[in-house]
């Protein structure tokens, strides 16, 4: 690191605001994207997928706010996310929710067309992409619509909870398609499909059947009567039909009826074969079908049930991450990660390999409880922040014993710098409590800028002499020492212009730099005097940039750098380049 920082301190004589030249690159992932991108991560509660005239495949990941296509042999082509989008005013979902910043961000379902077209359903709104993900149209001011289908003319059928309408291919009203007196028919729609006649399918969840709406008879049939038919419908999650005009229901099973709606075989999960809660189904030409299983990816079987492959993963098996949330560098050379959506603490290399599940986080009664924050104390145990009622503060040893538990208020940053000391802050808190472990407060650490009204704590690191180095949102980072004396400013709130400084995530290296996540995807770097001198944009995977709630943790030399990333299920390495 001395020979990286005399080059700093020789480019901060000319311009103390230069940016030397990028001295970390991307060096690998923790995820369970494989590298020749030909698998990949599905967090199957919240996605669907379809198939194209093509066999082509599309998967809505709502999660990461992408579509992944693939061809008919399951190879990746191309992935589309948010942001390839987010410059384009007319597919805006809204400006005030970064969440929902485009049209990928609100999709429920994903259809396509007879011509290969592309089409998302949001709120309100039917977006438009040709078959490489360009983008052409949206249709807007909608109604509700819960589900869609496309005839071979182009017209959009569309259905809300009780009405189905036709429009046409720029989204104009064209009729109701509920005969005059068939009122009775009036209930829950949720999915619907379209045969080579132009015969409609309709879930009606509320009577447990299927409406079929013939157009050229102007008539309604019923599938499954529940008072008459053997085979009972609960909650139909999606209906398919294929090139050859047979249906399939997604019901907590797949239901497989010829194309005059005779029952012909039900797949169901067996002991061996995981198939739990399909909410989304696809049949290709070959009569192959994909279903979307929560917990287990897509589900391929035969035409007539047997089982083919599992493709795709959920994250759950282990040295998988869905939301990584916390990171923590032990002094052995470890990285513990947690996870928001899966109860445990695992354990990785600093170069990124699976080494165990350290640590399963549930109580005696099998409940999971979420861990805040966590840290290593001078004895290598790592003490853990959670939101358990009864013992919120947990010690573990090295080898996931549990050794003790404490009581505490409900706090969101904690810091141990000894056994017998704690540093906390409250939530949105303006100061830091350092805590003896009987409850007494020794001292409290608030910002020296008296003058600025609202400031908040938005993270603090204990460095190696017990300091405490505090990030005041959007303000300063300054420096404290061990007995709550203000030290100095270590990055200067009248040369912190840059709005992309929150602090909101911070670490330091042994040799005083301080490495910080900025609002827009990338990592900034201050040298020991606080000057800005380099700044690195993260893979642009994040959609959109969410450095609110991501983390960023550094190796004690400065040689790794690891940030967390929700959205794309993955934490991401960066390795200095030159020393």
């Amino acid at each position: 690191m001395n020979s990286m920082k005399y080059i700093l301190i020789l480019a901060l004589l000319t311009n103390p605001f230069l940016c030397i030249s990028q001295t970390y690159e991307f060096f690998k992932e923790i995820s369970c994207f494989a590298t020749d991108q030909s698998d990949f991560q599905i967090y199957s509660g919240l996605t669907d997928i379809t198939i194209d005239k093509f066999d082509n495949f599309y998967v809505l990941d709502k999660w990461s706010h992408s579509i992944i296509k693939l061809d008919k042999n399951k190879k990746f082509i191309k992935k589309w996310y948010s942001s390839d989008y987010k410059n384009n005013k007319k597919v805006l979902e809204s400006n005030s929710d970064m969440r929902r910043i485009t049209m990928i961000a609100g999709t429920r379902k994903i259809r396509t067309d007879h011509e290969g077209n592309v089409y998302l359903l949001s709120y309100k709104r039917i977006h438009k992409f040709n078959p490489d993900g360009t983008y052409i149209k949206s249709i807007t001011d909608l109604k509700d619509y819960t589900d869609i289908a496309f005839d071979k003319q182009g017209n959009i059928y569309c259905i809300t909870k009780y009405i189905l309408e036709k429009l046409n291919t720029n989204g104009e009203f064209i009729e109701n398609l509920i005969p005059a007196g068939a009122g009775k028919y009036l209930s829950s729609y949720r999915s619907l499909a379209i045969d080579s006649k132009n015969n409609l399918y309709v879930s009606n969840n509320s009577k447990w059947n299927i409406l079929k709406f013939n157009q050229k008879e102007n008539k309604i049939d019923t599938l499954f009567k529940r008072d008459k038919d053997s085979i009972k419908l609960h909650n139909v999650e999606d209906i398919f039909i294929d090139k050859k005009d047979n249906i399939y229901i997604a019901d907590g099973s797949v239901l497989c009826l010829d194309k005059n709606g005779v029952y012909k075989h039900k797949i169901s999960q067996t002991n061996e074969i995981k198939m739990y809660n399909p909410h989304s189904l696809a049949v290709d030409s070959n009569g192959n079908i994909y279903v979307q299983s929560q917990g287990n990816g897509i589900v391929e079987y035969t035409n007539n049930g047997d089982y083919l492959s599992t493709w795709g993963t959920d994250g759950q098996k282990d040295g998988c991450l869905i939301e990584p949330d916390d990171l923590l560098i032990s002094k052995n050379g470890f990285i513990y990660i947690t996870d928001e959506r899966k109860p445990i603490i695992q354990k990785f290399t600093l170069t990124g390999e699976f080494v165990e599940v350290f640590l399963k986080t549930r109580d005696l009664n099998g409940y999971p409880f979420r861990i805040d924050d966590m840290y290593e104390d001078f004895d290598n145990n790592l003490v853990l922040l959670t939101r358990h009622q009864d013992h919120p503060l947990i010690s573990v040893n090295e080898e996931g014993d549990y050794l003790s538990a404490f009581r505490h208020q409900n706090k969101k940053h904690f810091k141990a710098a000894k056994m017998n000391n704690f540093f906390f802050s409250n939530r949105r808190s303006k100061y830091i409590k350092k805590v003896r472990r009987d409850g007494r407060l020794k001292y409290q650490f608030t910002s020296i800028d008296t003058s600025q009204a609202g400031l908040s704590v938005s993270d603090f690191v204990i460095d190696t002499s017990g300091n405490v180095i505090v990030g005041f949102r959007g303000h300063s980072i300054q420096k404290f020492n061990s007995g709550g004396e203000f030290m100095h400013y270590v990055v200067n709130p009248n040369t912190n212009t840059d709005f992309r400084r929150s602090f909101r995530s911070f670490d330091t290296d042994n040799e005083g730099y301080i490495y910080s996540l900025g609002n827009d995807c990338e990592v900034l770097i201050f040298n020991p005097s606080g000057d800005l001198v380099e700044e690195i944009q993260l893979d642009g995977k994040e959609i959109p940039c969410l450095s609110l709630s991501e983390k960023i943790a550094v190796t004690d030399n400065g040689e790794f750098i690891y940030v967390t990333d929700k959205h794309n299920y993955r934490v991401q390495i960066l390795k200095r380049t030159s020393n």
